[in-house]
């Protein structure tokens, strides 16, 4: 989450829906985001959607959904499916962030005389590609190695 969250207010469908519908074709989507923007209780809802896992980066959208926002509020409904969310954008503080950002480690450039004299290694051990590391190591020991 970057700064901001979508937190869910109200998932409305069936009957439900259909009122929101009829007062989107009446009215416009504003002014029903403006209705169901009464469904919010500010802290309470932004917990509960918190521990219910509705909180997303941006307002959730499928296929055949369309959206409408003002202010804070946005809400994504779609008539053929018959359902409505609401959702409302929550700042999250950067102490309370869950990613914070983290400082890309960047490695000091070596000088062109470090990479001269820097020895190179091969990936391939002395025994080849094929041969385990552990068995080297015991050929060695041994005295088995050519």
């Amino acid at each position: 989450m970057k700064g901001a969250a979508q937190v869910g207010i109200v998932f409305l469908q069936g009957e439900e829906a259909d009122k929101v519908f009829d007062l989107i074709d009446a009215k416009g989507a504003e002014a029903d985001i403006e209705r169901l923007s009464h469904w919010d209780y500010g802290a309470e809802t932004t917990d509960a959607a918190m521990e219910g896992g509705d909180v997303h980066d941006s307002a959730p959208v499928y296929a055949g959904d369309r959206q409408a926002e003002t202010g804070v509020y946005a809400m994504t409904y779609n008539p053929q499916a018959g359902h409505v969310a609401h959702y409302r954008r929550h700042l999250i503080r950067a102490e309370d962030a869950i990613d914070p950002p983290i400082e890309a480690h960047v490695p000091a450039r070596r000088s062109a005389a470090a990479r001269e004299t820097t020895p190179r290694r091969s990936a391939v051990g002395d025994g080849g590609w094929f041969e385990h590391p552990g068995v080297a190591a015991v050929k060695q020991s041994r005295g088995l190695s050519l």
